[in-house]
């Protein structure tokens, strides 16, 4: 049976992982500062911080590795900077030296579209600036050591789970559908025009399982929702609006931050001949707002 760590194994994305790969007979161990409460006889709950080296030289045996854990609030990062140093390249520089130093299948590192564009003197918040270091540590790994790694830069994730956001950019799309369910404020950028297409929880962890059974350890690859779920905030909103029947309380605007684009689609090109996204925006924010309107109930 393969045994597969995966970091920040409670966050959004990493619980989808999970279960995706114990649905696929995997043994899963999965790594985190607060443990897991999950209950599997193929799955092993580690309470580690990453940015400590000489705590995850204990670390069981492994054959890949997916590094999922990280900051990810680009608001937040502007207040706390130095904790997105830590937590997004001090942890993936230690979990890639272990990585050397052991050896395995395959390591497969969540990106971000933050980091864009690539050249000099571009603000891209503390949070997108750590996200860039990151990825280019991670490729001289690979180069250098001729270790076997894809990098996927998804977009933004939206999609059932079991805790509201805390931050709008952790999930935007989440966040609109948690606050017209709350009766809550939300803001807009701009005029809310910017184009998207984000992804679906489910088919972003679709695409890891893929590429472990595949062995495909040398993508370098944008990943987005396609040509079904490109959006704007504001089609979002009519979405949201049009399934719950309920109006928004109020939508402020805001300008835009300097770190935010017009407009940013992934071509998905590197990964197609293996994967590609099922479902649609419609779809997705409908399944989202079943699942948030359950979780209330509960």
């Amino acid at each position: 049976m393969k045994r597969v760590l995966v970091t920040g194994c409670n966050g959004f994305l990493g619980r989808e992982v999970v279960l995706h790969l114990l649905s696929q007979n995997f043994f899963v161990i999965g790594l985190s500062r607060n443990g897991s409460n999950l209950s599997h006889p193929n799955f092993e709950s580690l309470q580690v911080d990453l940015t400590y080296r000489d705590k995850i030289d204990n670390i069981s045996s492994f054959d890949v590795v997916i590094h999922l854990a990280g900051a990810v609030s680009a608001a937040e990062s502007l207040s706390a900077p130095l904790d997105f140093v830590q937590n997004n390249i001090v942890a993936t520089a230690n979990l890639l030296d272990l990585f050397r130093l052991r050896g395995g299948d395959g390591f497969i590192f969540i990106s971000s579209g933050k980091i864009y564009p690539i050249k000099d003197r571009v603000c891209r918040t503390p949070y997108g600036a750590t996200k860039l270091c990151a990825d280019l540590l991670v490729q001289e790994f690979q180069s250098s050591y001729e270790l076997p790694i894809s990098i996927l830069r998804f977009t933004s994730f939206y999609g059932p789970y079991n805790r509201p956001p805390i931050y709008p950019d952790q999930s935007w799309i989440n966040w609109f559908c948690y606050s017209n369910l709350k009766g809550r404020e939300i803001t807009l950028y701009g005029e809310g025009l910017q184009q998207r297409d984000p992804i679906y929880i489910s088919d972003a962890a679709n695409l890891i399982i893929k590429i472990i059974n595949t062995s495909q350890y040398s993508l370098l690859s944008n990943v987005g929702g396609g040509l079904i779920s490109r959006t704007s905030p504001v089609e979002v909103l009519k979405i949201i609006q049009k399934i719950t029947g309920r109006d928004f309380i109020n939508v402020r605007k805001n300008p835009l931050r300097p770190d935010m684009k017009d407009s940013f689609f992934a071509s998905n090109a590197s990964v197609q001949s293996i994967w590609s996204p099922l479902v649609n925006i419609e779809e997705g924010i409908g399944s989202t707002l079943k699942h948030m309107k359950k979780e209330f109930e509960n």
